[in-house]
């Protein structure tokens, strides 16, 4: 099964594949639920990528279901797939923040835009090591006028840092329905072919 995971650790297994090492990974990886499992995936990276293999960083897999403990690495990941899992994971982190269908239907039907973030207040709530935080947006659009829309979501400390009262930022919203929108995230940019976002 395809999947996405988390790098946990990286070790260098002492081979090398024409001047490309080889690496022992320990992943966190997204079941089906939602939830994490541990595995080990074992790759030669490109010398050019190696900055990408960081603890955090994403790395997309597939798994045997029947035995978890190993997987390998994925060449060609299911957008659709990983998406689904995102939002699972998302919902079971944040559950009373958006359902799974409107995670869903953001990834399917959404269009990225530019917004000026015009707020950002923490509420001083934290769940699950993320803060809540009320978020005002503001998209122009010359023949519908400005669009301004709220949001309580949770954001971890690298995407605070990000967003900055002021400034522009990506967000994903579906035409007609920007009652709900979300941010995206490096992670879409990164491993997942089409839109994800928080």
């Amino acid at each position: 099964m395809k999947t996405l995971g988390f790098i946990r650790s990286a070790k260098h297994t002492g081979r090398s594949v024409n001047d490309n090492p080889e690496f022992r990974f320990v992943v966190d990886a997204l079941a089906e639920d939602g939830t994490f499992f541990e595995t080990t995936v074992t790759e030669v990276i490109p010398r050019a990528q190696l900055s990408m293999c960081a603890a955090g960083a994403p790395l997309s897999i597939r798994y045997d279901p029947a035995d978890r403990s190993h997987a390998i690495g994925d060449d060609n990941p299911d957008a659709d797939v990983l998406n689904e899992r995102i939002a699972r994971y998302q919902c079971r982190r944040h559950p009373d923040e958006l359902t799974y269908e409107q995670r869903m239907e953001l990834n399917r039907n959404s269009v990225v835009k530019k917004a000026l973030l015009e707020s950002l207040r923490l509420t001083g709530k934290e769940e699950a090591g993320d803060w809540e935080a009320k978020v005002t947006v503001r998209i122009t659009d010359n023949e519908a006028g400005d669009t301004v829309m709220n949001r309580t979501l949770y954001l971890n400390d690298k995407m605070l840092k990000l967003m900055v009262p002021g400034k522009y930022i990506g967000i994903s919203v579906v035409p007609g329905k920007e009652d709900v929108f979300g941010i995206v995230t490096d992670i879409a940019a990164k491993v997942v072919p089409g839109k994800s976002g928080a």
